[in-house]
């Protein structure tokens, strides 16, 4: 698959009352070119990803548009590209997915450049999904689960303990060491680096002194950890350099040199005071009346055939095409700051044109399927402290599931205490002909965290009506815990109506040794919603409609037996054999409650009306009953997966993984190849091989064997191309032969 992206900003001076003007009205104008009824066009699962300083390190936070579960992450600690396994919690089958950001799409903070240079999401491979950060060179890094089951954060450590450069890779695929360059070369790169920064060619000084300091035991070492601070710092990279400074003073603290290094150290620290002194008296100046406007346009085409054997002779096929899709996703932002107000408005929007639909067997399906996914301002005060947020959002805690409209208000009670309130009415998408019951909610909520950060709690009580009645009222909360080498989090959700714990949450990550990683993930969920009580009722659509036929009591009694819990634990553990190698292990294990039969009151009433008995009365064909379902045994996922990065050339990635899956219905084997390589500076392949034999009581047994290849080309910072081209070979036992034949075009500008 192909992306491309692009970046244009555009800083004017403007006035508050007309920025509010401007930016209302662009979003009216959007809102009329796209408003339709909710549907089921494609989610955006990339909502955001905010770039911010805290203390000496930069934080990253990755906020999704669906709950995702933070897994394991791959290179252990440092690496410039960084990929993170995830869980998805849905169990639908889901088609490939891919999305991107960069650019002003990753909210920097004012005034600051960012090392981060990209993040792809792509759903839909095999032991994905997978998030991939990329950086602009090798950094050090801590991943962890966000605030909730929508975020994830990445803590890049401070410039001063990262100082991590090129290292030569040559060897490295097979011993797990960096190869360190000979002694007797070592002359001749100090009178290479020398000259390099004599004629200003800072960063290729760099590269050869730090190759000098790699070397075994020379007499150039002390020179050359000298020349690095500065070569770092003509270089601009003054936190760098005054790291180099320190480490030289640690370790030659007598001589001409260590005078020297002092003096350079001390004018650095000096200029930093006078340039922070100059950004006080002008960054009033400098903040005031920014606006800034950023966004981006997608279009991706998909096509899949299926090809199927006519009585076992391989000759004489069935070609059908089963879908032929357009898909088109805008998202626009427009952001503003203050001296002390931050604003920004955010519209996105998705549209799916089916070119199927009204074909025979299909007449009832809609060509067009479009949805505003987001419709949203963000206000944060600093001079009174306090927050909103109000239009169509996604609630990211709070004990809030899903889209809304509505508004979330929050005071700062101090820079660790935040409180809020919350009103909206949940979006339900469905077909547009498909009645639906109409929801409300309200709710408080609290964020807190500890000084030291490394303690970080929300609470919240929400109530929710359907139709008038109680559909919900529950309270509790998460709490999150980090420090080196373990981080913890706990979620529990108690509804004090059905007096029933709704989620429970509980995962680790334990460094238990300088290689091993112990990851170990408890989920229940049993959310109870009186709507429930709809479940398999066809003919009634809404609570308004049931409550015709039965009491409130009853219909809550219906709504908590047509209730399934779900349960899923899974442990694990993460082996770093190298800083470019890493072998996982997994198990999980996966359960789910059975339903009772019900009966469907309006069917029930058909049935009764039929009497005295006709038999040309159609209505005595109505079965009146709501199907149930068994509680499944104990189901079985067993997962190994080795991972290598710059194993032939630099920033590749191989992942090698075999899979079991033992469940009621079918057993699975699958072995998967994927490989992520970079050809040139702005094409990018990837291969990806998966192999499996499936045992189904539905459809017998099978092998089946998928070949993929993935394209992307960047032709400039605006545009990018992306394809993906796959096939499906399958082997039924019992059945005709299958060839599954799958592709997909996108492209994507960024302004």
């Amino acid at each position: 698959m192909t992306e491309f992206n692009a970046l244009c900003r555009n800083n004017v001076v403007i006035s508050p009352p007309v920025l509010l003007k401007n930016m209302l009205y662009n979003m009216l104008v959007l809102c009329l070119l796209l408003a339709v009824t909710s549907s089921r066009a494609a989610q955006t699962v990339l909502d955001e990803i905010k770039i911010k300083k805290i203390d000496d390190s930069t934080v990253v936070d990755v906020l999704f548009g669906l709950p995702l579960e933070y897994l394991k992450h791959f290179p252990q600690k440092t690496g410039e590209i960084l990929q993170i396994q995830l869980g998805l919690e849905t169990k639908e089958r889901r088609e490939l997915h891919k999305e991107a950001r960069e650019g002003g799409e990753l909210l920097l903070p004012e005034g600051q450049n960012s090392v981060l240079v990209y993040v792809t999401y792509e759903e839909g491979v095999p032991g994905g999904p997978y998030l991939t950060l990329r950086f602009s060179q090798q950094v050090k890094f801590k991943v962890a689960q966000g605030p909730d089951r929508k975020g994830l954060r990445v803590t890049i450590v401070s410039d001063e303990s990262t100082s991590i450069g090129k290292v030569d890779q040559v060897g490295e695929a097979a011993t797990g060491q960096m190869k360190k360059p000979r002694s007797d070369n070592t002359d001749l790169m100090m009178a290479k680096a020398r000259q390099a920064i004599t004629f200003g060619n800072n960063k290729g000084a760099i590269d050869l002194l730090r190759k000098i300091i790699r070397a075994p035991e020379n007499e150039h070492a002390q020179q050359a950890n000298e020349l690095l601070g500065l070569a770092l710092e003509r270089d601009q990279q003054v936190s760098r350099a005054k790291y180099e400074y320190k480490k030289y003073l640690k370790q030659y603290p007598e001589g001409e040199g260590a005078d020297r290094v002092k003096q350079r150290l001390t004018s650095l620290r000096d200029s930093r005071v006078k340039v922070k002194r100059k950004l006080r008296r002008s960054k009033a100046t400098q903040r005031k009346n920014q606006f800034i406007t950023f966004g981006r346009f997608t279009q991706a085409y998909s096509e899949y055939y299926l090809d199927r054997e006519l009585d076992a002779d391989a000759e004489a096929l069935e070609q059908e095409l089963q879908q032929q899709l357009l898909s088109t996703h805008f998202s626009v932002k427009s952001r503003y700051r203050g001296k002390d107000r931050t604003v920004q408005g955010v519209f996105s929007s998705s549209h799916a044109y089916d070119f199927l639909a009204g074909d025979p067997g299909r007449e009832d399906d809609e060509k067009n399927d479009a949805d505003i996914r987001r419709m949203y301002v963000d206000v944060e005060d600093r001079a009174y402290d306090y927050s909103g947020r109000f239009g169509r959002q996604t609630s990211r805690n709070g004990g809030v599931f899903g889209t809304f409209d509505g508004a979330i208000a929050g005071y700062h009670v101090n820079p660790k205490w935040t409180v809020s309130a919350m009103v909206g009415k949940p979006i339900v998408r469905t077909f547009s002909d498909v009645k639906t019951s109409e929801k409300f909610f309200y709710g408080v909520k609290a964020d807190v965290e500890s000084t030291d950060k490394k303690l970080g709690s929300h609470q919240f009580f929400v109530q929710q009506e359907v139709d008038g009645i109680l559909d919900r009222q529950a309270m509790g909360g998460d709490v999150r815990y980090a420090e080196k080498g373990l981080s913890i989090f706990g979620l529990m959700d108690y509804d004090v109506l059905y007096n029933e714990l709704s989620l429970f949450n509980f995962r680790i990550g334990w460094n238990y040794s300088e290689s091993n990683k112990l990851n170990f993930s408890y989920n229940r969920r049993n959310l109870v919603l009186t709507s429930q009580a709809l479940r398999g009722m066809t003919g009634i659509e809404t609570i308004n409609e049931l409550q015709d036929y039965l009491s409130e009591s009853e219909i809550r009694r219906i709504a908590k037996e047509r209730t399934q819990v779900n349960q899923t634990l899974t442990i694990g553990n993460t082996y770093q054999y190298s800083k470019e190698r890493q072998l996982n292990a997994d198990v999980t294990v996966l359960h789910t409650s059975g339903l009772p039969e019900g009966v469907n009151p309006l069917k029930l009433q058909e049935l009764r009306a039929a009497d005295p008995f006709d038999p040309d009365d159609p209505r005595h064909n109505i079965d009146p009953a709501v199907f149930g379902s068994e509680a499944t045994d104990l189901q079985f996922i067993y997962s190994l997966q080795f991972i290598s990065s710059n194993t032939f050339v630099e920033r590749d990635l191989y992942m090698l993984g075999l899979r079991r899956s033992d469940f009621d219905s079918y057993s699975d084997v699958s072995a998967f190849i994927n490989a992520r390589i970079p050809l040139y500076k702005k094409w990018h392949t990837g291969l990806r091989l998966n192999v499996s034999k499936r045992d189904s009581a539905s459809f017998g047994k099978r092998t089946t064997v998928s070949p993929v290849v993935k394209v992307r080309y960047r032709l400039s910072k605006a545009w990018s191309f992306n394809s993906d081209i796959g096939m499906d070979f399958v082997d039924n036992l019992d059945q005709p032969d299958e060839v599954r034949r799958r592709m997909r075009l996108s492209y994507s500008y960024s302004f």
